[in-house]
């Protein structure tokens, strides 16, 4: 039986290559992650009903890398739920679920912005 002896050259600088580009997509996804939360949170707080300002500027945002959490984390406002979605004898005021459909919208052209360039 014949043996055939393939030789690949330049596959460890493709592996570098590619785990560089990887490195550069995961910082652009984390940087267009970020801008999605601040755009959330702009939105949450601009369209907040507000009677002190209190619940609106308790709105933050946690971020973890490639994941952002935007809310209302102050127990102290405790009452934001019921804005947002109303109660019996209060009509719901949404601010947060508007802001989120919004960047839904806008978080593809974010992420196609990172990943062409």
């Amino acid at each position: 039986m014949a043996t055939i002896t393939v030789t690949l050259e330049g596959v460890d600088d493709v592996k570098a290559a590619f785990a560089s580009k990887l490195a550069e997509y995961q910082e652009g996804i984390a940087a267009a992650v970020a801008a999605g939360a601040e755009a959330v949170k702009e939105d949450w707080q601009a369209h907040a009903a507000r009677d002190t300002g209190r619940y609106a500027d308790s709105i933050e945002i946690r971020e973890d890398g490639l994941t952002a959490e935007i809310g209302n984390f102050d127990p102290a406002t405790w009452y934001g739920i019921f804005t947002e979605f109303g109660t019996s004898s209060q009509p719901a005021q949404p601010a947060a679920q508007p802001a989120a459909e919004l960047e839904r919208n806008r978080l593809p052209d974010r992420l196609r912005e990172v990943l062409s360039g």
